[in-house]
Formats: structure tokens, sequence, C-alpha cells
């Protein structure tokens, strides 16, 4: 504590920035995204920091949540990441950030994936629970319930669709501008709208229908660019210029994106260099479930 403010900043860095911060997830979410591919390359950052004191803690906190990626678990948006649970409640639920994560982070990495759409998951099921389907020929069932899917994706109930992500990105750029002591502010034009982040990663490696046999970009909304006005949009696991080509008109079309978000969006195939490759270490930093590579080994 007796070294300047700037010099403890350089050895805050040192300790919390990693490059990459996991939250506990799935062995199935290590096993199919490229997200973890190097995961067991970043270190974990050391947050016994913020146990020291007070002060360090206010100091160090704004450093780990403003440069490092936070990769975001499937489903992230349902825990209510930037809402702190209240201490009088009997239920408290821990959540992905602190408070501070409303002002400080700037870098976010989640997945738009099947997963998440686990009430669509017996649609084979359907061919017997639907009576109307029996009156169709056999060959035209499936193409039936696919298009039923389709639609119970793209609308309706919200925990079956991918729209809520947007709604959650949304939610934390209004907390993080508006005081909650000036109603009447909900429309405000996007232009006004200060630089939320400045790096998001979307990955589409996962993103199927329920029955896995396309990817219906045109569910996903991304009018959140316009309004958090990320300073680049790394998207990841699109496999065909066709997908690319497609995503970039829905955006256009759908989610007004202009020449000035679309500029900002980058497309990186699984075996393209990372932004964030400079933290990744020669060898295996931590045990990763499912990975066959020994801890402290190439």
């Amino acid at each position: 504590m007796d070294l300047p403010v700037e010099l403890r900043c350089l050895v805050y860095e040192e300790l919390v920035v990693v490059g990459k911060v996991y939250f506990k997830d799935t062995e199935s979410e290590h096993a199919k995204s490229i997200r973890y591919d190097d995961k067991a390359y970043f270190e974990k950052p050391h947050l016994k920091l913020f146990l020291v004191c007070k002060q360090i803690h206010n100091e160090a906190e704004p450093i780990y949540l403003s440069k490092n990626l936070f990769v975001l678990p499937v489903g992230w948006q349902f825990l209510k990441p930037f809402e702190c649970p209240s201490y009088s409640s009997k239920n408290n639920r821990k959540t992905l950030f602190s408070k501070s994560a409303l002002k400080y982070l700037k870098n976010l990495s989640f997945a738009i994936d099947m997963d998440e759409h686990w009430s669509l998951r017996r649609g084979n099921r359907r061919w017997k629970i639907e009576t109307w389907l029996w009156h169709i020929a056999k060959d035209q069932r499936l193409n039936e319930i696919h298009q039923q899917m389709l639609r119970e994706i793209n609308g309706g109930d919200p925990d079956r669709t991918w729209r809520h992500i947007a709604s959650a990105l949304y939610r934390l750029n209004y907390q993080r501008f508006y005081d909650e002591n000036q109603p009447g502010m909900d429309i405000v034009h996007e232009d006004t709208f200060p630089r939320v982040f400045d790096y998001v990663e979307i990955d589409f490696t996962n993103a199927y229908c329920p029955v896995g046999c396309c990817r219906p970009v045109w569910t996903v909304n991304h009018n959140w660019i316009p309004e958090t006005r990320p300073a680049i949009v790394d998207i990841v696991g699109l496999e065909s210029e066709e997908e690319i080509a497609e995503t970039l008109d829905m955006m256009e079309k759908y989610d007004g994106l202009g020449q000035d978000e679309v500029s900002r969006i980058r497309f990186r195939r699984a075996g393209d260099a990372s932004p964030w490759a400079r933290w990744k270490f020669d060898k295996v930093q931590r045990y990763v479930p499912g990975s066959s590579l020994p801890f402290g080994e190439d």
C-alpha cells in the first residue's frame, strides 16, 4: 500500500487479467463448443486479492471486469447476471457478476445454442401426441413438425427462443446509463448511446433447430448491436460463405444494422487466431472436464 496507485494497478493486472474468464459450466459445453477449445491453456484469475481489504477490492475489480473476456455459459441470460439478489430474500441466488459489472464490463462471449431449446427436444413424441399428424402422409410429418418447431422458436414463449439474449443485453445497457430516478427515458436515439462493449464474441457452432437439419439464424435478434455499440463483434462457428452471407443479410434487413455496425463484424473460423491468444500459455494451466490433456503438459 506504500506504492503509488499507478504501480499498484500494474500489480493487480498481473494477478487478475488472464485474458479469458470461464464461468462454471457443463462437460457437454466443453465437448461441443469451440469457445472452450483452449480453456486449459488460460490460467485462473487470483480473485482472493479482492479479500485483502476494501481499498484493494475497489481498485482491482474495475481492472478485472474491463480487461478480461468473460465466457458466459449457455442460459446465462436466465440467471439475470446484472441484477444483484436481495439480501432479505429467503432464496438468495448466486449471480454471475457483482454490481460493478454494470459500470466496468467491456468484453463478453456467449453462444446461440440448441441446448436452450430444452422444451423442444421431445419432437419425436409429437408423432403420437399430435393427432392432426395422423392424417398427413408419413413422409410429410417430419417437415410439419419441423415447421411447427421453428414457429415456436421464433415467437411466443420467450423460454423457447433466442430473443431473450438481446433483451438481457439491452437491460444491461439500460441499467448502466439510466438512473432509476429518471423515468420516461426508455426511447432514446441509438446514436446517443455511449459504447458499452469493446468486444463481443458470438458462437453459432450449435445454433441448430431442434431437429438438427438447419441453422435458423433468422430467429436471433441482433438489434442490441446498434444500442450497445461494440467496437468489435466476432462471430465464430459458421461453416460456409452462404451462412455468413445469410447472417449478414438478416442483420441488415431485420435488425436494422447500418454500414457502420456491419463494418465492425468479423467472422472467425475455428482455426483462426483469437484476439485473446496473447494470454494463452504453451502448457496446460488447469484441469478441464473431458479433456485428455494432463495438467502441466503440452
